[in-house]
């Protein structure tokens, strides 16, 4: 369940907010029968959906209530010392996918949906995982002590999908009006699509210092680096490059205007496109949904993931990207950003001489290496 989707199951008023004193500041019976249904329906009648909520999402339901009935309950919570009764307890996040596929859960879970709060609301957006949002708005403004800071998000980045429910639309009810909608980030109805990354490191690991290339200019490695990632222009598709801002910014000119590739720039501090850049997102899992949308729209052929450190990690975690392909230089250079650790998750490519030879170019040994994720750790 590497890429299983996270639905989201969201009620919020106009004024982003989505809880008061712990309880919400609204009681409408539609929107918490629709909860009811969609959190417990399934395709399959043997099995079950999960619910995950946060500690005080729990201790919001009424005791009378608790566990909501025809569903695994799982609660997040770092300070309970036990589950309580009549669920299921993890500490950290990622924790719910290893359980679901627990040979005790695996065959009885049919879909996973997350109620709050709105902690572990940011950490599903956050995530490389699938996202749809089953989104109540109350057309009202309410006072509100919890928010839900990505409802803009929601509604400007993700898709609105036609979703086959009769409670979806708009509603009046004791006068209060509220529509329910169903989003799907980037046209996650599609597949995420698999990634490449491209990188050089040094033996201590090193791939810059103060904004540059340690090591001196390496024309065979950049000729590689430069085929690999830039594609062919006769297949009529172009290739998708993700950078972060400070790789994107010491960029030569001539790469930056090479025709055949879309480029995305990942960063939370630039406030406009930079020129010559494509697109602007702020994290690597939006990145990766819009080189997705373009790949599944017939634009491109590859995804190629070009640096800095954070995002080589956060691709390096992905269980979509399939291939590194790394030089590995043989010397050691001061430096202040580093490739990071691979190797548990990734296995080098043998019986290749071109990727297992050392050469030498201008006085430097390297080799280029290919590896390839390991399969129990794929999408």
């Amino acid at each position: 369940m590497s890429s299983t989707r996270l639905n989201l199951v969201v009620a919020a008023c106009t004024n982003k907010g989505i809880g008061v004193d712990g309880r919400l500041p609204w009681t409408i019976r539609g929107d918490m029968a629709f909860f009811r249904k969609i959190t417990s329906e399934t395709s399959d009648p043997g099995k079950q959906n999960v619910v995950l909520m946060g500690r005080k999402t729990w201790e919001s339901i009424p005791a009378k209530h608790r566990p909501l009935p025809n569903r695994i309950n799982v609660v997040l919570s770092a300070s309970l010392k036990e589950a309580p009764q009549g669920s299921l307890l993890i500490r950290n996040f990622e924790d719910i996918f290893p359980l679901m596929e627990s040979s005790d859960l695996k065959d009885k879970i049919n879909e996973l949906f997350v109620i709050g709060g709105s902690s572990l609301y940011t950490m599903s957006f956050k995530s490389s995982h699938p996202v749809r949002v089953f989104l109540t708005t109350v057309l009202q403004e309410f006072h509100c002590d919890t928010f839900l800071p990505e409802m803009d998000d929601i509604l400007n980045k993700y898709q609105k999908i036609e979703f086959a429910h009769e409670d979806i639309g708009k509603r009046t009810e004791n006068g209060i009006p509220y529509q329910i909608e169903v989003y799907d980030k980037l046209n996650m109805s599609k597949p995420l699509v698999p990634i490449k990354i491209c990188a050089a490191m040094l033996e201590n690991r090193g791939i810059g210092f103060k904004g540059k290339i340690p090591w001196p200019h390496i024309k065979k490695d950049y000729d590689h680096y430069s085929q690999l990632t830039q594609g062919s222009i006769k297949s009529g598709k172009k290739v998708v490059n993700i950078k972060g801002r400070a790789t994107w910014q010491d960029t030569g000119d001539a790469e930056k205007a090479r025709p055949n590739v879309i480029t995305i720039i990942i960063s939370k501090t630039l406030s406009q496109l930079p020129e010559g850049a494509d697109y602007l997102v702020e994290d690597f899992n939006e990145a990766h949904c819009t080189a997705s949308s373009l790949f599944n729209a017939g634009v491109v052929s590859d995804v190629w993931v070009m640096g800095g450190q954070a995002v080589y990690k956060s691709a390096i975690e992905s269980p979509h990207c399939s291939e590194i392909h790394l030089t590995e230089i043989k010397c050691d250079l001061e430096a202040d950003r580093f490739f990071p650790e691979f190797e548990s998750l990734y296995s080098a490519q043998s019986g290749n001489d071109f990727y297992n030879t050392t050469v030498e170019d201008g006085g430097i040994q390297y080799q280029f290496k290919l590896y390839h994720r390991l399969p129990k750790y794929s999408a």
